[in-house]
């Protein structure tokens, strides 16, 4: 079995998808900012420990997420130099 998973976007694509993943990095690092911000000086424990989860949260996924890339990655390279890929 000959299974490709290779995404490839369409070039408008691609640079739709380039503009909004550079726009949304910007935001998430504004975004970590201010939960940090909030983390450290919040009015209230209640607000300083939802942005201290939140912040945990978000790097527990973003660990995982290029863990996998990384799997990922090794078992292309493995299927390729099998010749199955």
């Amino acid at each position: 079995m000959n299974l490709k998973l290779e995404y490839k976007p369409r070039p408008r694509q691609g640079e739709a998808l380039t503009t909004a993943l550079g726009a949304l990095q910007g935001a998430a690092t504004q975004a970590v900012a201010t939960l940090t911000d909030i983390s450290r000086e919040g009015q209230n424990e209640a607000a300083r420990v939802a942005a201290s989860k939140s912040i945990l949260d978000f790097t527990l996924k973003v660990r995982v997420q290029f863990g996998l890339e990384d799997r990922l990655k090794q078992l292309e390279a493995a299927m390729k130099s099998e010749g199955r890929g």
